[in-house]
C-alpha cells in the first residue's frame, strides 16, 4: 500500500478489469449476440484472443475509459473554471463603488441622486478644480437646482464624497463615469465647429494608467458618435494583463431648472454597450444601479453607437421645435396672429405635443452650441 492509501498496482488492475468488460460490451453491441459465450471476460495479457479483439476496438476502449476517468476525477484535481476568477467578466458584476470624473452640471447632480437612491453604493465625484470641490463640500453648492441641496446634504459624508484625489477614486471604483466638457475645437481639422475630445481622451489615459482588474467606464458627456471608439483605442494601446475595461454610453437628459426631477423621475434611461457577452454583463450591472428607483420599462439598452446618436438626435429634435415656433412667431407678427394661441392650438395635437413650443429670443442653442459640434465630429456641418 503506497503512502496516503493509494495502491498503484490495485489501480492498474481495476482499470484493466474495467477495460476488459468495456471491450466485451463493445463486441456484444456490434454482433448483437445474446450467447453467454460473448459475456465471458477477455483473457489477460499474453493470452490468445482468438482474433476477436481488433486494434481499433482496443484504442476506442482506452479513449472511452480515459474520458470516464477524467470526468470522474476528484474535485481537488480540478482547476477552477473562468467563472470562478474574482475579476472575470463572466461573473455577475456588482457595483459597490462609483467614481465620477467631472464635478460639473452633469456629474454633480447625477452622482448625488445615485448616492441618495443607492445607500449601499459609495459614490465619489472628483475634479481637478479645487475651488469647485470645496464648493460641493460647503453649504453653498456651485450649481443651483431646485431640490439639489437637500439631496446632497442627505448623503454627503455618508456615501457621497467630493475630492481632488482622482487616482485613488479611480483605483477603488467598479464603475467610472466620464463627465467632462467637450468644447468646440480651437485648432486643427474642424476648428471652430467640431467637438474637441481632449478631456475625454485625457480621462481615458488616466483611467488605464492607474486601473487594475475589471472596471466599467461610462460616457456621460455629450460626445460625437463613435467617441467610445477613441476611448477603446487608448485602452487597447495601453492594455495590461490584469486589466479588463468595458466601455458604455449612458447619456444624460437634463434640463436646467428640473435636473433633480429629471434624474429621480426620468422619462427613460439609455445605456449602450457592446453586443458581446462581456458588454452585456457591463450593461446589466449599470441597469441594476438604476433599477433601485427607475422602473425596468424605462431603462433602454442599445449598442454603443445607437446610444450616442440618440442623445444628439434628441437634442436636434428639440432644437428644431424651438426654431419652428420662433419662425411661426415672426409670421404671427406680420399677420396679426397670437403666437401663444397658435402654439396652444398646435400643442393640443397629440402627434405634436405642447412641450418646447414657447417662442423665445435666441433660444436656438443648437446652431451655436456644442450639440451641433458633436453631431458633426469633423466640423463639416453647414
Amino acid at each position: 500500500m503506497a503512502e496516503g492509501g493509494f495502491d498503484p498496482c490495485e489501480c492498474i488492475c481495476s482499470h484493466e478489469h474495467a477495460m476488459r468488460r468495456l471491450i466485451n460490451l463493445l463486441r456484444q453491441s456490434q454482433s448483437y449476440c445474446t450467447d453467454t459465450e460473448c459475456l465471458q471476460e477477455l483473457p489477460g495479457p499474453g493470452s490468445p484472443t482468438g482474433g476477436d479483439l481488433t486494434l481499433p476496438m482496443i484504442i476506442m476502449g482506452w479513449i472511452v475509459l480515459a474520458l470516464a476517468l477524467f470526468l470522474l476525477r476528484p474535485a481537488s484535481m480540478r482547476r477552477p473554471g473562468i467563472s470562478n476568477k474574482p475579476n472575470s467578466p463572466f461573473n455577475m458584476v456588482q457595483i459597490k463603488k462609483i467614481c465620477c470624473i467631472g464635478a460639473g452640471y452633469v456629474g454633480g447632480p447625477t452622482c448625488s441622486v445615485i448616492a441618495s437612491m443607492c445607500p449601499e453604493i459609495t459614490v465619489t465625484v472628483v475634479d481637478v478644480n479645487e475651488s469647485r470641490i470645496k464648493a460641493w463640500n460647503s453649504d453653498t453648492l456651485p450649481i443651483y437646482e431646485p431640490g439639489l441641496s437637500e439631496v446632497v446634504l442627505s448623503c454627503r459624508g455618508r456615501n457621497l464624497f467630493f475630492s481632488t484625489d482622482i487616482d485613488s477614486a479611480i483605483k477603488e471604483a467598479d464603475l467610472v463615469f466620464i463627465s467632462v466638457n467637450t468644447p468646440t475645437k480651437t485648432y486643427g481639422m474642424g476648428k471652430g465647429r467640431a467637438a474637441d475630445l481632449k478631456f475625454i481622451e485625457a480621462c481615458a489615459r488616466r483611467i488605464v494608467e492607474v486601473s487594475d482588474g475589471y472596471k466599467i467606464v461610462t460616457e456621460k458627456s455629450t460626445v460625437p458618435v463613435r467617441a467610445a471608439e477613441s476611448i477603446r483605442r487608448i485602452f487597447d494601446a495601453n492594455t495590461k494583463p490584469s486589466l479588463n475595461l468595458q466601455v458604455l454610453s449612458n447619456p444624460e437628459f437634463l434640463a436646467e431648472g428640473t435636473a433633480v426631477k429629471d434624474l429621480t423621475e426620468p422619462d427613460r434611461v439609455l445605456i449602450g454597450g457592446d453586443e458581446t457577452s462581456e458588454g452585456q454583463k457591463a450593461i446589466r450591472a449599470l441597469c441594476e444601479v438604476y433599477e433601485h428607483w427607475v422602473p425596468k420599462s424605462r431603462i433602454i439598452t442599445t449598442n454603443t453607437w445607437s446610444s450616442e446618436l440618440s442623445k444628439l438626435a434628441a437634442n436636434a429634435f428639440l432644437a428644431q421645435r424651438i426654431s419652428s415656433i420662433n419662425s411661426i412667431s415672426a409670421l404671427c407678427e406680420s399677420t396679426g396672429a397670437d403666437v401663444e394661441e397658435v402654439a396652444r392650438a398646435i400643442g393640443m395635437d397629440q402627434r405634436i405635443g405642447s412641450k418646447f413650443l414657447k417662442a423665445s429670443v435666441d433660444r436656438d442653442h443648437w446652431k451655436k452650441g456644442d450639440d451641433q459640434a458633436a453631431f458633426y465630429p469633423h466640423g463639416d456641418h453647414p
